[in-house]
C-alpha cells in the first residue's frame, strides 16, 4: 500500500463545435487545477513487473476564459469543486530503485446539481519512478 499527495494542471483549448452537422469555429480556452490524496495498492508478482489499483479524492479548480461562438461571446466562469479518481496501472523494475509504467486514470469533478454537467476524464499515463 502506498499514499502520495498530488498536485495537477491541465488545459484545453476551443477550436471548433459541430450541431447537427454543422460546424460552428469557437475561441476561448479552460485550465483545471487538481489537488488530491490517493491511495494505491500494488500487487506483489515476484517479478519486475507490479500491477496496481487505486483511488483518490480532492479538490478541482477550473478557470474559464470568454468563449466565442459564431461571433458571439459568452461569459467564462470559475468554480472549486470535489473530485474522485480511479487509476489502474503496471510498473516496469528496470532497477531497484528505478522502475517505468504505464497507467489509466478515470477523474471525476463534481460541478453540476444531481450530477448534471459534472466534468470527467480518461487519462492515460507513462511514468518514471525513482525510489530512495
Amino acid at each position: 500500500m502506498r499514499v502520495e499527495a498530488e498536485i495537477g494542471y491541465g488545459s484545453v483549448g476551443y477550436d471548433s463545435l459541430t450541431v447537427s452537422g454543422v460546424k460552428f469555429d469557437v475561441s476561448g480556452d479552460a485550465d483545471l487545477y487538481t489537488g488530491t490524496v490517493n491511495a494505491f495498492y500494488d500487487f506483489d508478482t515476484g517479478t519486475a513487473i507490479t500491477p496496481y489499483i487505486g483511488a483518490g479524492a480532492g479538490v478541482a479548480s477550473m478557470e474559464s476564459s470568454n468563449i466565442g461562438v459564431a461571433g458571439i461571446t459568452f461569459q467564462g466562469d470559475d468554480s472549486t469543486d470535489a473530485m474522485v479518481l480511479g487509476e489502474v496501472g503496471l510498473k516496469y523494475a528496470v532497477t531497484e530503485n528505478v522502475s517505468v509504467g504505464i497507467a489509466y486514470r478515470y477523474n471525476h469533478v463534481f460541478d453540476g446539481e444531481n450530477d448534471i454537467d459534472d466534468n470527467a476524464a480518461h487519462l492515460f499515463k507513462l511514468s518514471l519512478t525513482y525510489g530512495f
